[in-house]
């Protein structure tokens, strides 16, 4: 999609939300596991083995840097692990008073393995990167704002028709 909306010139922005009351919630490690699967995809493309850093959801991620149309993330509930690496792949992200954000990958015991490790020191500097990185906490949508991951906090209702608005003066 990232690919088709690049080269559509009449796409201007993209804006990115979540479906109901959650933005994206990652992936269920319990579930995945359980059914005797690893974190990685069993057989990779031949993309993801010229580009192993580009397997899996790391393809969304860096998709959406890669783009060269700007992009919005509407973060309209809870963004945790994946979900929010794909908010950090976003060029611009405004928060729901309704979210939160939990980058939670410590407390699986795994890595992050979405692009967000690169991408976090670049959004909030290095030191709140690493202690959000290794307490694995999950913070509201005002605490985001306080370290800088999200640049605005709305209203729920107010959210869709304030990134498009955003948006239209982009444009």
């Amino acid at each position: 999609e990232f690919d088709r909306i690049d080269r559509d010139p009449n796409a201007r922005v993209l804006i990115l939300t979540g479906s109901g009351r959650i933005f994206c919630s990652g992936g269920n490690i319990k579930r995945m596991t359980s059914q005797g699967r690893s974190l990685e995809p069993p057989d990779p493309t031949l993309r993801e083995e010229l580009y192993p850093q580009e397997a899996d959801i790391r393809r969304v991620v860096l998709g959406l840097r890669r783009m060269s149309k700007p992009a919005i993330a509407a973060v309209n509930g809870p963004a945790i692990g994946s979900g929010l690496g794909i908010a950090a792949g976003c060029d611009i992200r405004i928060a729901s008073s309704a979210s939160r954000f939990g980058w939670v990958f410590v407390r699986r015991g795994i890595v992050p393995d979405d692009a967000s490790l690169g991408l976090m020191p670049q959004i909030i500097g290095y030191s709140r990167a690493f202690e959000w990185g290794v307490t694995g906490r999950t913070i509201d949508a005002v605490a985001a704002l306080k370290i800088g991951f999200v640049s605005e906090v709305v209203a729920p209702e107010e959210l869709m028709p304030h990134c498009r608005t955003l948006a239209k003066e982009i444009v």
